[in-house]
């Protein structure tokens, strides 16, 4: 082909690049999404939960960590709705604040991990060959170290504080990260329109966000939301270790922690937040595959 001729094909793909979803498929994804009631469900309960959190000082009927040793292990009553623990605190008002926590560090966490492992997995599957391998292999090495004692060995060199914290949960979460992004973009880059990009002498940074980026979101967010519910779950089950974040902030993990001593005597005190918890963690992974299936090209595809 001549060069004219192929300076022309290109512009012409350049053109047919991939642009935002249409109206009309928007309307399939926003119309499979509502379709799923349970998956609107947890998407009510997690709005619910997060507008709680934020307007904590609002809604908390008393201070988490003011102490009142008169009212320790308070059954629950129309004073204090789910009782006091041993220091005399409201129990609920302490879920209401530890729930800031838990989604702060999630969210944190998963933003931080999302965006260094899908640049990692998108450099690695464009460019593959020896830097591919590299980079997979240092992904590989991560994975082997469950998330959890990874964790543990970080706060304990470093220190329990948030932000050793977050930095663990979020290199525990870079490796799914980067699989996921890597995977479609090994495909992508074979197209017509990145070849196009190519040609036109576009560079790997522009490829790569103009190009890829928009067609690899979608499993990119569904993860994302996956991961909040292992971030807030580690989260928990660090502090309920005593590695995570320390008293007397609240936390879902150390309140379960400082009830589990009264587990027969005033079950609540444990049950409460576990039973908060629980909730967060299954919230985030029905919505998170409520997404999955409306981001599913199939199921767009059949309703256009």
């Amino acid at each position: 082909m001549s060069e004219p001729a192929l300076r022309n094909k290109t512009i012409t793909n350049l053109n047919n690049s991939p642009q935002p979803l249409p109206v009309k498929q928007k309307l399939v994804f926003w119309s499979v999404l509502k379709k799923s009631k349970i998956g609107m469900a947890a998407l009510f309960i997690l709005i619910m939960i997060i507008l709680i959190s934020i307007f904590a000082p609002v809604v908390s009927p008393y201070d988490p960590i003011t102490q009142n040793a008169s009212e320790r292990m308070q059954a629950p009553s129309s004073a204090h709705w789910l009782g006091t623990d041993s220091f005399g605190r409201d129990i609920l008002s302490r879920i209401i604040y530890g729930s800031r926590i838990s989604l702060l560090v999630g969210f944190i966490s998963v933003m931080i991990s999302s965006i260094i492992g899908t640049a990692i997995g998108m450099v690695a599957g464009f460019k593959g060959g020896v830097l591919d391998e590299i980079l997979m292999r240092i992904m590989e090495s991560i994975q082997s170290i469950p998330m959890l004692l990874m964790g543990l060995m970080l706060l304990v060199a470093f220190g329990s504080n948030m932000t050793t914290l977050i930095i663990a949960i979020s290199i525990g979460l870079i490796v799914s990260c980067a699989r996921i992004a890597r995977g479609p973009t090994i495909e992508l880059k074979e197209s017509e329109f990145v070849k196009a990009s190519i040609a036109s002498g576009a560079s790997t940074f522009r490829i790569l966000v103009v190009h890829i980026f928009p067609n690899i979101l979608g499993p990119v967010l569904v993860m994302a939301t996956l991961h909040m519910a292992s971030a807030i779950r580690v989260e928990a089950s660090l502090s309920f270790l005593g590695l995570g974040i320390q008293p007397p902030n609240p936390t879902w993990g150390n309140m379960i922690q400082d009830g589990f001593r009264y587990i027969t005597t005033a079950p609540g005190v444990a049950l409460y937040p576990g039973i908060a918890l629980m909730v967060v963690v299954i919230a985030f992974n029905i919505f998170g595959d409520t997404l999955r299936d409306a981001f599913d090209p199939h199921i767009i595809r059949n309703r256009k």
